[in-house]
C-alpha cells in the first residue's frame, strides 16, 4: 500500500467535502428563494388568434396595446350593431366588463340609448374605419361610421368615435372610462 498516495487522495476527498458542506446551503437557499419567486409570480398569457396577426398578452393586471384594441373594437361592435332584439343582451353583457367606478354613469348611458331604440324600434350598424392606442391616455379610440335606420325609415348616417379606457383586473378587461360622439376623433388635452 501506498501511504503516500492514500495521503493525497485522504485530502482531496476532505476538500471534496468541505465544498460540498458549503455549497449545498447555499444552493438550498437559492432553491427556495426561486421556488417562492416563481409561486408569487402571476402567469401571463400570450395568445394568438387567427384573425389577429400580432402577439397578444394579457397579464392579471396589464394587457399589450394589440389585447386592449381588439377588446375595444369587440366592445365597439357590440355597441354599434343593435337593434331592438338584441339591445338587452348586449347591455347585460356589456354590464360584466364595466369597472365598478364607472359602472352607473356608463350603463346609465347604455340604458337610455337602448330604451330610445327600443322606443323608436331602431337598427343601428356600426362600420369601424379605424383603431388607434393612446398610451398617454390608455385610451382605445374606434373611429367609424353609424347608420340609424327606424322601421320604414330611409335612415341616416354619421361618423362617430367611441373613446374607452381598457383596464385588466383579474384576466378581464374593464371598461373603467367611456366615451362616444360624433366625428372623427379628438384628443383631450388633460
Amino acid at each position: 500500500m501506498e501511504l503516500k498516495k492514500l495521503k493525497q487522495t485522504w485530502s482531496e476527498l476532505r476538500l471534496e467535502n468541505l465544498i460540498h458542506r458549503f455549497s449545498l446551503p447555499v444552493l438550498a437557499i437559492a432553491l427556495v428563494v426561486s421556488i417562492s419567486m416563481a409561486a408569487n409570480k402571476d402567469p401571463v398569457v400570450v395568445f394568438s388568434p387567427p384573425e389577429v396577426f400580432e402577439k397578444m398578452e394579457v397579464g392579471y393586471s396589464h394587457a399589450s396595446e394589440s389585447y386592449k384594441l381588439a377588446m375595444g373594437l369587440t366592445f365597439s361592435a357590440m355597441l354599434g350593431n343593435v337593434h331592438a332584439g338584441t339591445a338587452n343582451f348586449y347591455l347585460d353583457t356589456l354590464s360584466q366588463v364595466i369597472h365598478p367606478s364607472t359602472f352607473r354613469e356608463v350603463k346609465s348611458q347604455l340604458e337610455s340609448e337602448i330604451q330610445r331604440i327600443k322606443n323608436n324600434d331602431l337598427s343601428i350598424s356600426f362600420i369601424p374605419r379605424s383603431t388607434a392606442y393612446w398610451p398617454d391616455t390608455n385610451r382605445v379610440v374606434i373611429y367609424g361610421q353609424r347608420e340609424t335606420q327606424g322601421r320604414g325609415d330611409r335612415g341616416f348616417r354619421e361618423e362617430i368615435t367611441y373613446e374607452m379606457e381598457i383596464e385588466v383586473q383579474n384576466y378581464r378587461p374593464q371598461i373603467t372610462a367611456f366615451r362616444t360622439y360624433e366625428g372623427k376623433p379628438e384628443r383631450d388635452v388633460r
